[in-house]
């Protein structure tokens, strides 16, 4: 009986240090795999778009189990993945965000992917797929508001197009502002409402490069109307200014 006391205790001190064993070899593991995950985000950081798909590829394919604290690094994987395809404009990406925001329509990284999604299709010059993925994302943002605008009108939707751009025309930010007033004047002008564009083109006169454009369609509109008399008191005194580079022809 005395013996049998030692044999177990022996048994329970190699039963403990078997599973401290195992599950120390399962933190290592867990360790190592995400190694994967941060040269990913290292990758995605220096803008190696390629090398960062690779490394959250093989993250996401060894992934054996999910906890909390790794729900939310699959996640992010999964987002950044998504990433990387729009920024390198691979053929996947829609497809990638797509399944995104399926998965996980409440996260936040949703929303910034549908806003990226439109961006990356208006760089493409695909108009359309950047109007469907535009016109989700949050509109309170000028630049994407203009971008918008920008596609209804490369696809001949002026009246959607100019709604947006007079939205925007008064805004202080000039990047937005002076192209927008531009765009609304060249609407304006082609729907013959002569004095609305000369309202928009006189907005942008000045020394931008949407200004120096400003004079000449304001004179078009004003020689429309048969103004005549407005026209020589406003065109006169351009063409007297030395060295002036504002278009009238």
């Amino acid at each position: 009986m005395r013996n049998s006391i030692p044999t177990f205790r022996l048994l329970i001190f190699l039963f403990f240090i078997s599973c401290g064993s195992i599950f120390g070899q399962q933190t290592q593991s867990s360790t190592d795999h995400l190694i994967h995950y941060r040269q990913g985000k290292s990758f995605f950081e220096a803008r190696n778009y390629l090398a960062a798909q690779e490394s959250f590829r093989t993250y996401l394919y060894g992934l054996t189990e999910t906890n909390a604290e790794m729900l939310s690094e699959q996640i992010s994987a999964e987002y950044l993945l998504c990433m990387c395809s729009i920024y390198s404009m691979r053929p996947e990406a829609e497809v990638l965000a797509n399944r995104f925001v399926e998965n996980y329509p409440k996260n936040p990284y949703s929303a910034d992917l549908v806003r990226d999604l439109g961006i990356y299709f208006y760089e493409a010059g695909d108009w359309k797929r950047a109007i469907k993925y535009l016109s989700k994302g949050s509109l309170t943002n000028i630049e994407f508001k203009f971008k918008l605008a920008v596609a209804y009108y490369q696809i001949g939707q002026k009246d959607e197009a100019h709604g947006i751009f007079n939205q925007i025309k008064t805004e202080p930010e000039e990047e937005f502002s002076q192209p927008a007033a531009y765009f609304s004047g060249l609407i304006n002008f082609n729907n013959k409402h002569y004095d609305l564009a000369i309202e928009d083109f006189k907005f942008i006169e000045g020394e931008s490069i949407y200004g120096l454009e400003a004079p000449r369609w304001i004179t078009s509109a004003l020689l429309k109307q048969e103004k005549f008399t407005e026209l020589l008191a406003y065109a006169g005194p351009l063409l007297k200014k030395p060295n002036s580079k504002i278009k009238l022809d």
